[in-house]
């Protein structure tokens, strides 16, 4: 059970231990990003809502497994592989976005919004077999 008291609004902020003032996302990748943080993985800051850029991924409640999750989360919803420490040194929306576009920006890219099958598979691609020789069977 959370012992945490039933509040609302700014009062919420404080009771969940939050170090900064509510910021409404500005950007569509901030917006997107809210998402990801509220519903795709289980209600982050469920009682502190809305969640604001400025929010810290921990005081929300995230972990380590989570923020896992969630960089899978940021890698299929844009297309871009952001560095897997971005979170841990930069835990907000507002620095999560700047990573999202400054790789889309740098080319680490897989188009915007394409998922990467072998990453959610948790593992990475296989490595392609190398061509048999004309002397082989099947040539």
């Amino acid at each position: 059970m959370d012992d945490r008291p039933a509040v609302d609004g700014a009062s919420a902020r404080e009771a969940f231990g939050m170090s900064s003032d509510y910021i409404e996302p500005r950007t569509t990748v901030e917006h997107r990003l809210v998402a990801l943080w509220g519903t795709g993985l289980g209600g982050i800051g469920a009682g502190v809502e809305p969640i604001g850029v400025e929010d810290d991924f921990f005081e929300l409640g995230g972990d380590s497994l989570l923020a896992a999750e969630l960089q899978l989360a940021i890698d299929t919803e844009f297309g871009v592989e952001v560095p897997a420490a971005a979170l841990f040194l930069t835990p907000t929306i507002a620095a999560l976005a700047e990573a999202v576009e400054s790789a889309a920006k740098n080319g680490a890219t897989t188009g915007p919004g394409t998922p990467r099958p072998e990453r959610e598979r948790g593992r990475e691609p296989e490595p392609q077999s190398e061509p048999k020789s004309p002397s082989e069977p099947g040539q």
